[in-house]
């Protein structure tokens, strides 16, 4: 079943920079890489999908219901995870959790139950009533994974999850993706990062200048590349845009 469906979204800035004709789906528990160089229209595309930036043509469904025009049921059914924390400068870490968890609904003792696991899952338990504001980048990343997950969402948005984690987290973030793929969540994770992208994705996006260069699974884009059946992502990636200027 696709969860998440993206057609014909486009974004100009200018004559150069913007996605174009931006279409796919995800099926419930798979990750999708969106892949791509510094640039490349994968954090527009998210903002795009999410409606933080309006694009100019194209639309989005999660299930049945249209995230394009704002649909509560919609957004109620997705979680984003910017490249760079954002946090309030007033609220503790517990805080942050208790508001994003009343700000979906979601029933107190659910609430809870949900929190107390986050925090110790992150090790942020001893720093649950601290003000997140001076912790290091890796720190606030955790932060914002966590309060993506309050909520229960059916699709997650990741923007470069892994940079700035530390190892200990970073292996978290990957058996937190796994669990959710279990649970039949849709994820989309974009990333610059191919090798990492190559373990942990089931298909992958590949973007280049604002516009889909090829997608499907891995022995698809090999195929589609033919490169033979050891090729590499990163491999894949170059051959299949060194010809686009």
């Amino acid at each position: 079943m696709d969860i998440l469906r993206v057609k014909n979204l486009t974004k100009k800035f200018s004559q150069q920079d913007g996605i174009y004709n931006i279409s796919f789906s995800i099926k419930q528990g798979r990750l999708v890489g969106l892949i791509g160089p510094n640039g490349s229209g994968k954090t527009t595309t998210l903002r795009c999908i999410l409606n933080l930036i309006r694009p100019d043509t194209g639309r989005v469904h999660v299930e049945s219901y249209d995230l394009t025009d704002n649909d509560p049921k919609a957004k109620a059914r997705v979680s984003y995870v910017p490249e760079m924390p954002s946090l309030y400068d007033d609220l503790t870490v517990l805080e942050h959790l208790k508001f994003i968890a009343m700000a979906y609904e979601v029933a107190p003792d659910i609430a809870k139950q949900r929190w107390e696991s986050l925090l110790r899952r992150f090790e942020l338990w001893d720093k649950r009533n601290d003000i997140p504001t001076n912790f290091s980048k890796g720190m606030k990343q955790k932060v914002m994974i966590a309060c993506s997950l309050i909520h229960d969402a059916s699709v997650f948005l990741v923007d470069e999850p892994f940079m700035g984690l530390d190892p200990r987290a970073s292996k978290m973030f990957k058996d937190i993706l796994t669990d959710l793929k279990s649970k039949n969540k849709g994820i989309l994770m974009a990333t610059h990062i191919l090798d990492t992208a190559e373990k942990l994705c089931d298909e992958y996006i590949l973007l280049y200048k604002g516009s889909i260069r090829a997608m499907g699974t891995i022995e698809q884009l090999r195929e589609a590349s033919a490169l033979g059946p050891h090729a590499s992502l990163e491999d894949i990636f170059i051959k299949l845009t060194e010809d686009i200027n």
